[in-house]
C-alpha cells in the first residue's frame, strides 16, 4: 500500500472509459496542458509537487468501481476541437510499447463540487456536447419532462431522479429568469440537459434563455419553414446564424462554449396547429432544425375539437401521425408529451423518440391526491 505522502492511482473501467481516480488528494491529470498519452501522464496533486504517474497504473482493473460514474460530482461529457482531437489520435499511435489502452483518450477533472468534466475524445471521433441530441440522431429514444411547478427544487429532483432532459416551462407557467437559470444549474447538478420553452419567437426572448444556460429551446406555434429558418438563426451565432454574443452563465454551462454551441444547441419547433402539420416537411427540411415535437392539445383546439376528444378522434390522430411520418422523411425525430406510462409505451412504439414523461406538477398533483384516497379509505 502506498504511504499517506504519495498519491495512490488506480483505473475504473466505467462507459468504456478509463477514468483516473487519486485517492489521496484531488488531482487533475495535466493532460489537457501537456497532451500526453496514458503511462506519461503527470499529476499535480494538492501538496504543489510533481510525480510521474506509478508504472503500471493504465493498466486493466480487476473490477469496476462501485458508483455510476455519470452521478459521480455532477459529471457531464464534453467534446473538443478536432485540432485537439488530431493531436490525441497522433499520440495514441505513438504510445509506448506494452501500454494497454482499449478505451477513448480520456482527460480527467475532478471537483468537490458538481459540474466536475471528463472529457473524451475516440480516435478523433469527436462526441457533442449535447448527448440527448446525439442520443435522437442515432434514433434512439430519450425520456425526459417538464418543469411546471417554478422550483429549482423540483428541477434537481427530477434530474436525479434519471430524466435525460427537463424543459423549464417559461411559456405557460411562473418561472421568472432567475429562477430559470437556477433551474438550469439544478437539472445540470443533476445529470440531465437543461431545455426551456420560449414565450416568444423574439430573438431576445430566445437568446436571453440560452445565455442563462439553456442548451436548446421549445418554441410553440410554428406554422412555417419561415418561422421555422428564423428561429433556427436566432439559436446560433454567425455566420450560421444571427445570435448576439454576450457574458452570461450560459457560457459556462459546456467547454468552449463559443465554439461548440452552434453544434451543441437543440433547436425545437412546436407544431401546435394543422398549418404547422401540413408544412411539416418544409419545416423539418430547414437546416438547423433538430426535432418535430407536437403540442397535441392546442393541435386539439385549432381543429375545434373538445378536450375530450384530443387523442381519440380520427383527425386528431391523423395529424399526429402525419407530423411523425413528415420528421421521418427529412431524417428527423418527434416527440410530444405523455400523460402516463401506457400512453408512453405506445407512442415510442408509434416511432416517437422525444418523449415528456408528463411534467412534475401533474406528478405532484396524482401522487398528493391517490395517497389522500388511500389513507381516507
Amino acid at each position: 500500500p502506498p504511504s499517506s505522502n504519495t498519491p495512490f492511482f488506480k483505473i475504473h473501467r466505467v462507459d468504456f472509459t478509463d477514468v483516473y481516480e487519486n485517492h489521496s488528494s484531488r488531482t487533475r491529470l495535466n493532460a489537457q496542458k501537456k497532451h500526453k498519452m496514458p503511462g506519461d501522464y503527470e499529476t499535480r496533486p494538492t501538496c504543489g509537487t510533481t510525480c510521474p504517474l506509478p508504472a503500471g497504473a493504465v493498466r486493466e482493473p480487476p473490477s469496476p468501481p462501485p458508483y455510476d460514474i455519470r452521478q459521480y460530482a455532477g459529471v457531464r461529457l464534453l467534446g473538443a476541437s478536432a485540432a485537439e482531437a488530431e493531436h490525441f489520435k497522433r499520440k495514441e499511435a505513438k504510445r509506448p510499447p506494452g501500454v494497454k489502452f482499449s478505451g477513448p483518450v480520456v482527460r480527467y477533472m475532478k471537483s468537490p463540487a458538481p459540474g466536475a468534466v471528463i472529457r473524451a475524445i475516440q480516435k478523433g471521433k469527436l462526441m457533442s456536447a449535447n448527448p440527448v441530441l446525439d442520443k435522437l440522431k442515432r434514433g434512439e429514444v430519450s425520456l425526459g419532462s417538464w418543469l411546471n411547478l417554478a422550483s429549482p427544487t423540483a428541477a434537481e429532483l427530477m434530474a436525479r431522479a434519471g430524466y435525460e432532459w427537463l424543459v423549464v416551462d417559461a411559456e405557460h407557467t411562473a418561472w421568472d429568469l432567475d429562477a430559470t437559470a437556477h433551474a438550469f444549474r439544478a437539472i445540470q447538478a443533476g445529470g440531465a440537459v437543461p431545455l426551456a420553452r420560449t414565450w416568444s419567437h423574439d430573438p431576445t426572448a430566445i437568446g436571453r434563455l440560452l445565455d442563462a444556460g439553456a442548451m436548446g429551446i421549445v418554441v410553440p406555434h410554428v406554422s412555417t419553414p419561415e418561422q421555422a429558418e428564423a428561429i433556427a438563426s436566432a439559436m446560433r451565432y454567425p455566420p450560421a446564424g444571427t445570435r448576439s454574443a454576450g457574458s452570461g452563465r450560459g457560457q459556462f454551462v459546456i467547454d468552449d462554449y463559443r465554439n461548440q454551441i452552434n453544434d451543441a444547441v437543440m433547436v425545437i419547433p412546436q407544431i401546435e396547429d394543422m398549418e404547422g402539420v401540413n408544412n411539416i416537411e418544409a419545416i423539418m427540411s430547414v437546416e438547423g432544425v433538430d426535432v418535430a415535437y407536437l403540442g397535441p392539445n392546442d393541435l386539439g383546439i385549432s381543429m375545434g375539437l373538445p378536450p375530450d376528444q384530443h387523442w381519440k378522434d380520427p383527425a386528431h390522430l391523423e395529424a399526429l401521425e402525419t407530423v411523425l411520418k413528415g420528421a421521418s422523411n427529412c431524417g428527423k425525430p418527434a416527440g410530444l408529451p405523455v400523460m402516463d406510462v401506457e400512453w408512453g409505451r405506445r407512442v415510442i412504439e408509434q416511432g416517437f423518440l422525444m418523449i415528456d414523461l408528463s411534467n412534475d406538477l401533474r406528478m405532484l398533483q396524482a401522487t398528493a391526491t391517490n395517497w389522500l384516497d388511500e389513507v381516507s379509505r
